[in-house]
């Protein structure tokens, strides 16, 4: 029995600094191995244990006292990255991906020695796996072996705890994590980038119920809520996300929302666990992340703690956690930094939900943009039906803005309050003001890099100007003035440019094109450039083109024709291009091709050669 006192005192001065939220550190011990998953069991005394998998093998620990962990015993075992576990009544089941079977272990000689086993699934030849599951019913379902193609492969554990043999299958997919409640299985098929439901009444023959895509196509693991009504899943990738499902109907699987524990750094969740309305993560580098799931369709985090000195994409930092002990203690793997022992506060985020309705037709509005002002991260989008949900991690007075083309804004002060859901429905006035378009004034002030652009004022919600060089790629700036510095211009130049007003009904109205010469000292007479009807260039090319028409009008259809004639390719195209698309053109063969171009009023054509 040893006492883990190597970094409690230390760790707990250093660590404390660390990014956190509503999550008190307790414990933390850098061993000097990488650490792999945790798992928890709770002793019918009360007793807690921490079942944690490292690179060299698996470590049994007393967290009774969670402020002094008591190491109990190490079970050495074939050196693996991965090592995961599960826990049935008082056995442990832990797989890895470097060979020795199942490791099975006997939790109720815990303070003391807990008898342990290696099983090959009674002869069944179990030697890997990548991840492991026991169900309340005691079977224990082992996921990515080496049997039946990494399909789940299900054990009896009832038959012999410590070498269950093998009842069944799914023997369809690889199965990454999964797990199962009841009659039902819930498999993360990676490979698939979706999720399946199974019916294992019989285990010996599941069958399959329903599958699902999820958002970054590379499911990594399934956990649903406590009623069933939800299923929670993350994709392992850069820039992955903790989505959400509503499972109630398996024939009519409804998205509902995902979440980024910090949008914009590019970081990865791992093992995702549902618990009492939040969902507890190990997101990597952002540590752990505790999400108020109380309302799937809008996830708000509520609490976290940043167990890695990084950020970002790359897989280090938590691997994974437990969250279930009675006495609310959460625990923490982390790859490089140990094992934390943490105390979370589980705080519910505020909330406010209502249908957005027109005032004059009594409709509900689709697509209307509601949010939290000052808030970042609290934009949404109304329903078909109307509704919408948003809401805060703190408690407070909030104007809650609502707006949508065509609609006057309307802007509502809202009191919320931490676990409480506020209905707050929302009438939106229609505007029918239009405006015209507007007028170029022209353009001055010009210098070899730089001219003012001028128009008149039409009364729109905000501008759009374009300016391009004839022949070159275009700008598009929005502004709410009706003048623009264009910069960073070449000199010796023709520029055209225009300016398209966004007004207060929805409605856009543009101006024609006028044009301005940069000047500079080196400048040739005759340097003023004939404008082409279209341009590609570019040309020839290898990946991206830029295609412009002179055409005052959008770019309504981008094609790219064959030499017999077959379109190869077709841009994506954005309203309010100003006659200039771009085209990614990496994927076609090298040889020659003819870009057809229009605008709804005429047709351009232009070659093309791919190179590579």
């Amino acid at each position: 029995m040893q006492k883990i006192v190597l970094t409690a005192c230390l760790g707990l001065s250093v660590l404390s600094a660390q990014a956190q939220l509503n999550v008190d550190l307790l414990y933390q011990n850098d061993y000097p191995e990488n650490m792999s998953n945790i798992w928890g069991w709770t002793a019918p005394g009360g007793e807690e244990y921490v079942i944690l998998g490292s690179f060299d093998g698996t470590y049994l620990i007393d967290i009774t006292d969670p402020s002094s962990p008591d190491e109990l015993q190490f079970i050495d075992g074939n050196n693996s990255t991965w090592r995961q576990i599960a826990v049935w009544d008082h056995y442990a089941y832990v797989v890895n991906e470097s060979g020795g079977g199942l490791l099975c272990i006997d939790l109720s000689g815990l303070p003391g020695t807990a008898a342990y086993a290696f099983s090959d699934a009674d002869g069944a030849g179990l030697t890997t796996a990548h991840q492991v599951w026991a169900d309340e019913n005691g079977y224990v379902y082992v996921f990515g072996s080496n049997l039946d193609g990494g399909s789940s492969v299900i054990l009896n554990a009832n038959a012999d705890p410590m070498d269950p043999p093998m009842v069944g299958s799914t023997d369809t997919w690889y199965v990454h994590h999964g797990f199962a409640r009841g009659d039902t299985l819930y498999e993360s098929n990676i490979y698939q980038g979706w999720f399946s439901v199974w019916d294992v009444s019989d285990k010996s023959m599941p069958v399959l119920l329903a599958t699902q895509e999820t958002p970054g196509t590379f499911t990594h693991n399934v956990v649903p809520s406590d009623n069933g009504q939800f299923l929670f899943t993350t994709d392992e990738k850069s820039n992955g996300s903790l989505a959400a499902y509503d499972i109630s109907d398996l024939s009519d699987i409804q998205y509902q929302s995902e979440f980024r524990a910090n949008p914009g750094t590019s970081s990865i969740p791992h093992y995702a666990w549902y618990f009492d309305g939040f969902v507890v993560t190990a997101w990597y580098k952002d540590g752990v992340i505790i999400t108020d799931a109380t309302h799937p369709e809008f996830m708000i985090k509520t609490g976290y703690y940043d167990t890695h000195p990084g950020s970002g994409s790359g897989f280090s930092g938590a691997w994974g956690c437990y969250p279930y002990f009675p006495s609310g203690t959460l625990v923490v793997s982390d790859i490089s930094e140990g094992f934390f022992v943490l105390h979370p506060t589980y705080v519910h985020a505020s909330f406010v939900e209502g249908t957005i309705t027109d005032s004059d037709s009594g409709l509900p509005v689709f697509g209307a943009t509601a949010s939290l002002l000052t808030l970042s991260g609290t934009t949404v989008s109304s329903s078909l039906d109307g509704g919408y949900i948003t809401g805060a991690v703190a408690d407070g007075i909030y104007t809650l803005e609502v707006s949508k083309a065509g609609y006057a804004t309307a802007s509502i002060p809202v009191s919320l309050s931490a676990g409480v859901t506020l209905a707050e429905d929302i009438l939106l006035e229609p505007v029918t003001a239009t405006c015209e378009s507007p007028v170029i004034l022209g353009a001055s002030s010009i210098t070899s890099s730089s001219a003012y652009l001028d128009w008149t004022n039409v009364g729109a919600d905000q501008y759009s100007v374009i300016y391009k060089k004839v022949g070159g790629s275009g700008t598009i700036h929005t502004t709410t003035a009706t003048n623009y510095l264009a910069t960073g211009l070449e000199s010796c130049s023709t520029y055209k440019w225009a300016v398209r007003a966004s007004c207060p009904d929805g409605s856009k109205k543009k101006s024609v094109f006028g044009t301005f010469f940069t000047g500079g000292a080196s400048c040739r007479d005759g340097a003023l450039t004939v404008v082409e009807d279209i341009s590609v260039f570019p040309n020839p090319a290898a990946d991206i083109i830029t295609v412009v028409v002179a055409d005052e009008a959008d770019i309504t259809s981008l094609l790219v024709l064959d030499v017999l004639g077959n379109m190869v390719l077709q841009a994506t195209v954005s309203a309010d291009n100003f006659g200039m698309v771009q085209l990614d053109c990496s994927a076609l063969a090298a040889g020659s091709y003819r870009i057809i171009a229009e605008t709804g009023e005429q047709f351009f054509t232009a070659p093309l050669q791919v190179i590579h």
